[in-house]
């Protein structure tokens, strides 16, 4: 909710279409639509001249509160038979944008949150397929404990991040880490053409406003090597098919590990996956880079065997 609730006052027309196009997504809810948005309709016809006067903020600031606040009441309902969860990702140079759905019982799609992720200097240098990858897999990160072994549709835009999710063959080791992260959890790929894809491509194209959370964000791969703390998972080829597997490695060396300084914090890390108290964020982020050594059983710290790495891509 935060996402639009926060948004940006358009400076230009093409940014009042943007806002009006998300708004549409969603017109269905909102009573009397189209006399609401009259005077910011009014301003994106190429005959009138930009002003952004009065009747333009409070129409504005009504949808803002509307689209944001008020019609985003569905509940988030695990329950059998409660209608499919939906997610659409899109993604462009500036950032990422999802709106979260769950069909109610008339089968049309509610709104329960908005996500969006803003691209840090180094992302936004990304080619658009790798773009439209990067992006699908921060946002599923953001998301993990509401989708994590649950069942969604994943909408996207772009037939490139179909293929790359589906066939797996990437140029690089960033890459293939996202789509091991993606592949870890359950979901049907469907693809919605762009014109019809208007809520995600206007989170995608929102710039950065007041939610603190999108500029302390991290770069994906520094903040949480995700997959390789947990122990047992990795990607396996299976009839040429790469698929997210649940892995166990029976090429390990029990050495048991001392429990105190560094094998104290390495256990508390591996059983709750949270940092542990009282340790500085450089030495947090060596734990988590050699967290893939180690596995616990029967609260015991255990190395693994080196020679026989648990990830496989």
């Amino acid at each position: 909710m935060n996402k639009i609730q926060n948004w940006p006052r358009p400076t230009t027309k093409n940014k009042v279409r943007g806002f009006l196009g998300l708004c549409a997504y969603v017109r269905m809810f909102i009573k009397d639509f189209s006399q609401v948005e009259a005077p910011l309709k009014r301003l994106t016809r190429e005959d009138v001249l930009w002003k952004w006067d009065e009747k333009c903020e409070e129409a504005f600031i009504k949808l803002r509160k509307i689209v944001g606040k008020e019609i985003t009441l569905k509940r988030f309902n695990y329950d059998k038979g409660s209608g499919r969860i939906k997610l659409a990702i899109d993604s462009s140079y500036i950032a990422a944008g999802a709106p979260l759905m769950k069909e109610d019982e008339n089968g049309k799609d509610r709104q329960v949150l908005y996500e969006s992720v803003t691209f840090s200097g180094l992302e936004s240098k990304y080619s658009q397929p790798k773009l439209e990858l990067c992006g699908a897999a921060i946002i599923l990160k953001k998301l993990q404990t509401i989708l994590w072994v649950k069942p969604f549709e994943l909408q996207v835009d772009a037939k490139a991040l179909i293929e790359m999710i589906n066939t797996p063959c990437l140029p690089n080791a960033p890459m293939k880490r996202w789509v091991a992260f993606i592949q870890l959890f359950i979901f049907y790929l469907v693809h919605k053409p762009g014109k019809t894809f208007i809520m995600p491509d206007g989170l995608s194209k929102r710039k950065k406003g007041e939610d603190k959370e999108e500029s302390e964000r991290d770069d994906f791969d520094e903040e949480e090597d995700w997959i390789k703390p947990h122990p047992g998972f990795g990607l396996k080829e299976v009839n040429t098919r790469t698929v997210g597997k649940l892995l166990r490695n029976k090429s390990n060396i029990e050495i048991p590990i001392k429990q105190e300084g560094f094998g104290k914090h390495m256990q508390e890390y591996l059983n709750t996956l949270q940092k542990p108290k009282n340790i500085r964020e450089e030495y947090f982020k060596k734990i988590k880079r050699r967290s893939m050594n180690f596995y616990l059983e029967r609260g015991q710290l255990k190395r693994r065997n080196q020679e026989n790495p648990q990830i496989v891509v």
